[in-house]
């Protein structure tokens, strides 16, 4: 049976492994938590432990929760594997979801046009369009750092906004005015660059 380690030294490595993932010296950590250099070596040699205070104090500081600290690495890997697999299975069905509503509220306008008969609901089939580059956008959302922070998902998800930002404004002048902007696609091409090139300058 392995003999389990002294929890003061678990502790330790952890306030180490953080500090240094977060790119901070013993000092600097030191005078976020209003300690000396010295106390914050102590802690990360195992020589004395930080209080309950200090704990969460780091905790916020390093977006982890208290019983992170009293954990080996290994388990906590584990369980931050499992965590960030859930979070992402809850904000893909939270965006399918959402898309879903989008694509719900397009609906009850085309049947409500279809129910009033002075109205022309050829005109209505539209809001299908214009949901794409609502849905597109929710993506990026979803993509972005602040949700899943997927780069190639997020750049993915903005060329189709593009794209169908630019098709439903072609769409709604064809409809309204017979007419049509092919011009607005070539806008398409330089917009499209930058997406691209935001993409690896975000990488």
């Amino acid at each position: 049976m392995t003999k389990k380690r002294d929890v003061k030294y678990i502790i330790g490595d952890n306030i180490t492994e953080l500090r240094k993932e977060h790119k901070l010296t013993q000092a600097e950590l030191g005078e976020k938590l209003g300690y000396t250099d010295k106390a914050i070596s102590k802690w990360e040699l195992g020589e004395s432990t930080p209080n309950v205070d200090s704990l969460l104090e780091m905790a916020n500081l390093f977006n982890v929760t208290v019983d992170y600290f009293f954990h080996e690495a290994d388990e906590n890997k584990k369980n931050y594997i499992l965590h960030q697999k859930k979070e992402t299975i809850k904000n893909i069905l939270n965006l399918v979801l959402y898309c879903v509503f989008v694509y719900t509220v397009a609906v009850f306008i085309f049947v409500f046009a279809a129910l009033r008969k002075e109205s022309n609901v050829e005109k209505f089939w539209i809001s299908f369009v214009y949901a794409l580059p609502i849905c597109a956008a929710l993506c990026m959302y979803f993509f972005s750092k602040r949700k899943m922070d997927l780069p190639i998902g997020y750049m993915i998800a903005s060329s189709i906004f593009l794209w169908s930002l630019l098709a439903t404004a072609y769409l709604q002048m064809f409809i309204l005015y017979n007419t049509h902007p092919f011009y607005l696609f070539f806008a398409g091409v330089p917009l499209q660059a930058i997406v691209i090139i935001s993409h690896y300058v975000r990488r």
